[in-house]
């Protein structure tokens, strides 16, 4: 079998595969385990527009809970784009992620100032699409990296690598992650390119905004 040269990053870090190239409707399980871990789930109307929902899902003595970590909402006739958290008030997508860059909500501030950290795309990456993520003060320590699927045999699925140092902040990566897609989609519409190589599928074929069953 031909290795996977995206394995190569440093170890200690979770791997989470996507089930099918989406943002909009996918599950991601932990590549070491096979358990899901969250879910991406997205639903449409003519007034409300999209609402995609990301749950973090944990297993439990009982079964398995499943909990919002953050949602979107686009396209709505009488609102704007906006992302919110648990226990905070939504926030416009392009004021939360601009160009990139993004604060994570519940972080505390550093010497009086809030940690931003940056999408950038990968230099000299095999896979169009490669995309790492990074503070801002430090370009040349990646926290985060998305992998786009590879049609090898077998395939290799589009994946989400988090290093350890960034662990605490999942729930964020994975909710930027997909708040970026939706910035960029809407930005290449107007004619703006922030620099995003091949951008994952968003959905495919009828029903592809309708709720994900599995």
């Amino acid at each position: 079998m031909t290795q996977d040269i995206r394995d190569q990053h440093p170890s200690g870090c979770r791997i989470l595969e996507f089930s099918r190239d989406s943002f909009l409707n996918a599950t991601l399980t932990d590549a070491a385990t096979g358990e899901t871990v969250y879910t991406i789930q997205t639903q449409s109307g003519p007034v409300h527009g999209m609402r995609t929902s990301l749950r973090a899902t944990q297993s439990t003595g009982g079964g398995v809970e499943s909990r919002e970590v953050a949602f979107i909402t686009k396209g709505a006739i009488i609102h704007s784009n906006k992302i919110a958290f648990p226990g905070r008030q939504p926030l416009k997508i392009k004021d939360w992620i601009h160009k990139r860059t993004f604060t994570d909500p519940d972080a505390a501030k550093v010497n009086g100032e809030v940690i931003r950290y940056t999408w950038a795309n990968v230099p000299d990456s095999p896979k169009a699409g490669t995309i790492s993520l990074h503070a801002e003060h430090s370009a040349d320590h990646p926290i985060a990296w998305y992998y786009p699927s590879v049609a090898a045999n077998p395939p290799w699925p589009a994946k989400v690598v988090i290093h350890p140092d960034a662990f605490a902040m999942q729930d964020v990566v994975l909710a930027s992650l997909l708040a970026d897609e939706q910035v960029d989609r809407s930005t290449a519409s107007k004619g703006i390119n922030y620099g995003r190589a091949a951008p994952m599928m968003a959905a495919v074929g009828p029903g592809a905004y309708s709720t994900y069953k599995g």
